[in-house]
């Protein structure tokens, strides 16, 4: 838990550790790579020149820790399973701003502040010490380092059984799910069934850990859903000489505008991946029979001051048009390209170049005509 990082860096956090307060009974944070841990005295501990020096401070007590932070003069005492959530707020928020408390999401309960919920447990390959939260998914959580040869491991050489067994002896977390990120993907498991396991990217982590943490979707019901996509995918006819077609099967070209919709009947769905996920958790995956996918409407992707919206009405979304360059059909918006321009996401965004091959999007129809969208080549 220690940093070299400099204690006057506007995103380092310092936190004091005193003598009879030991870390290896504290569960680790993902924050506690952007912190300096500064054992002390306490009774040497001088917490007015130490706010002067650092700003906001973090002071580790045996059963709760305490933080001070302009402009408020007395301390703040918070559960540790809160911690990092404490953590993230004193990186990026200093001083914290007013009317913070109002949508600040701890309470107070016995004098201490605390979440309504346990945090949830992340393992991380040390290779990936430097992954921190990309999403308030990442945010409320503990996390446990694991040894491999390299991040991109493959999950079959993982011990999940034994991740199962640490998940089992934590307290203060959630206990019927972990997560264990591998190269760029996410993987949900059962606690008490370390074999039932799902499979996500970071486009859609924020929904799967929120639903899973309110026991919303289980990790059996998200690998149920999962399979019946992959089983959709499957039907995917051979698309040689290929055209894109209205829903009435008419041939679009080059000077045609159309909008992209989900149709909301369980039967025949458009079937939108998870690669149309908004790395926020504002994502639309609809995989046919599911109840909570039947929830989800539309889709938007970035960036954020020009958002485009593929929608489940017919009369609302953005309207594409189809540019054909040496035989290769692109998805067109206004003068740009829909392109997933980076490989650790599924984020789909708009760019004036031609995408690269594996920045393209491909279109698939399948048996029942309607299409699926997804990176070039990974179906």
């Amino acid at each position: 838990m220690a940093s070299t990082r400099n204690s006057q860096s506007t995103n380092v956090v310092v936190v004091y550790v005193p003598e009879y307060v030991h870390l290896s009974s504290i569960n680790q944070c993902i924050q506690d790579r952007n912190a300096i841990f500064v054992s002390v005295r306490k009774q040497s501990l001088d917490i007015d020149a130490a706010r002067r020096q650092h700003g906001r401070i973090v002071v580790l007590e045996r059963d709760h820790f305490v933080f001070y932070i302009d402009p408020y003069p007395d301390p703040f005492r918070c559960c540790y399973q809160s911690r990092n959530l404490v953590m993230t707020d004193l990186r990026y928020l200093h001083p914290f701003p007013p009317m913070f408390f109002n949508y600040w999401p701890l309470v107070l309960r016995d004098g201490l502040w605390s979440a309504n919920q346990p945090p949830r447990l992340f393992f991380v390959n040390t290779n990936d010490r430097d992954y921190i939260q990309s999403s308030s998914a990442d945010a409320h959580t503990i996390v446990e380092y694991y040894a491999a040869s390299d991040d991109a491991a493959a999950d079959s050489l993982l011990d999940f059984d034994r991740f199962a067994s640490i998940a089992r002896k934590k307290t203060a977390c959630v206990m019927h799910f972990f997560v264990v990120k591998v190269g760029h993907a996410f993987i949900a498991v059962d606690t008490n069934n370390a074999a039932s396991r799902y499979t996500f990217s970071a486009a859609i982590k924020h929904r799967v850990v929120r639903d899973l943490s309110t026991k919303t979707e289980s990790v059996q019901s998200l690998a149920a859903a999962s399979r019946r996509l992959q089983a959709r995918r499957a039907e995917m006819l051979p698309q040689p000489g290929f055209q894109l077609r209205d829903s009435d099967g008419r041939v679009l070209d080059e000077n045609d505008s159309f909008r992209l919709r989900i149709i909301r009947h369980p039967s025949r769905t458009v079937i939108i991946s998870d690669a149309n996920a908004n790395a926020d958790g504002n994502a639309a995956v609809d995989a046919g029979n599911s109840d909570a996918h039947e929830r989800l409407c539309a889709t938007s992707f970035g960036p954020a001051r020009k958002k485009t919206v593929i929608h489940g009405s017919a009369a609302e979304g953005a309207v594409f048009r189809a540019k054909t360059i040496n035989g290769i059909v692109y998805l067109a918006l206004d003068n740009d390209y829909v392109t997933i321009p980076q490989r650790q996401t599924d984020d789909l965004t708009t760019s004036p170049r031609i995408p690269d091959k594996d920045q393209r999007i491909q279109i698939h129809y399948d048996k029942s005509g309607y299409i699926m969208l997804s990176r070039w080549n990974d179906c």
